[in-house]
């Protein structure tokens, strides 16, 4: 689903979703800021991304074992909790054009 309406300022929107639906993070990015080589959504998309993992982590662990985790572990984990428990994560594109939301989408699929 992508949101374009006049004035819209682009950004991503990232849900992480128990598998009953049950929402556990959210976060946001409109930073108009992106790595080279990447376009402004895909940027917005990792970095929305890596937070909603980061804030769900945070909700459901205690906060000893979350403050010991580093990035790479962080991915990992939840890697994990999508695998055995179904959690997911739902990114959409704000005032991006549909190409965006269409990666999305199809990255989303191939996990």
């Amino acid at each position: 689903m992508s949101t374009s309406a006049p004035n819209t300022p682009p950004g991503v929107v990232a849900i992480v979703m128990a598998e009953d639906g049950h929402v556990i993070a959210t976060a946001t990015d409109f930073h108009r800021e992106a790595p080279g080589g990447f376009e402004l959504w895909d940027g917005q998309r990792m970095r929305a991304a890596k937070e909603a993992q980061w804030k769900a982590i945070d909700a459901l662990c205690s906060p000893v074992v979350s403050k010991a985790l580093d990035d790479y572990t962080t991915e990992q984990v939840f890697r994990k909790m999508q695998e055995k428990n179904n959690v997911r994560i739902v990114l959409i594109a704000l005032g991006h054009p549909p190409d965006a939301q269409a990666d999305f989408d199809h990255r989303s699929r191939r996990r």
